[in-house]
């Protein structure tokens, strides 16, 4: 009996340590990515804009190529939106909506991860170098979700090699001449 309640004890420390913890953890998360492209943003926004040609470059497409892809009508521009559904745990089922398009400057996306959460990401072209620099960031509330605070820890870590490979592909998409 004794063993239990000190087990008992334990557990529920660690529990509060648990919680305490979390609660000072921050609230959001962010991941942020750039790349410099040799084409102009003009050549780099219908890419990120449309979001089949999105899908085209995105990180997550080569994961399964069985993944299930629905797109709205017209699948470009504020208002459109792409939904998808994998059995791979990298990918899950999900959906995207364009929530703020300016031409050639920036989009804004809202994501919904079925059970995960969701979050917004901006993609901001910046003219450089007779090219684009373009900014892909990523941020996720976590509010008063405990594991959703720990996760966010570890956010930059899972995400960031994911952006970087999308803002590959998608370099090379835009340079290469078709």
């Amino acid at each position: 009996m004794a063993f239990v309640r000190l087990f008992l004890k334990i557990l529920l420390s660690l529990v509060a340590i648990f919680v305490l913890v979390g609660l000072f953890l921050p609230a959001s998360g962010t991941v942020e990515r750039s790349l410099h492209m040799a084409k102009p943003p003009e050549a780099v926004f219908p890419h990120i804009n449309d979001l089949r040609a999105f899908r085209e470059w995105s990180p997550w497409s080569e994961i399964d190529p069985e993944t299930q892809w629905e797109f709205s009508d017209p699948s470009a521009g504020v208002g459109a939106t792409m939904e998808w559904r994998s059995k791979h745990p990298k990918v899950g089922n999900g959906s995207m909506r364009i929530i703020r398009s300016e031409p050639v400057d920036r989009i804004g996306m809202q994501l919904e991860f079925d059970g995960q959460g969701g979050g917004t990401a901006l993609f901001e072209l910046e003219p450089r170098d007779a090219g684009t620099l373009v900014h892909w960031r990523f941020e996720s509330e976590f509010g008063w979700n405990l594991p959703g605070r720990y996760f966010g820890l570890l956010l930059d870590k899972v995400l960031g090699p994911f952006f970087e490979n999308g803002l590959n592909s998608l370099q090379q998409k835009v340079e290469t001449p078709e």
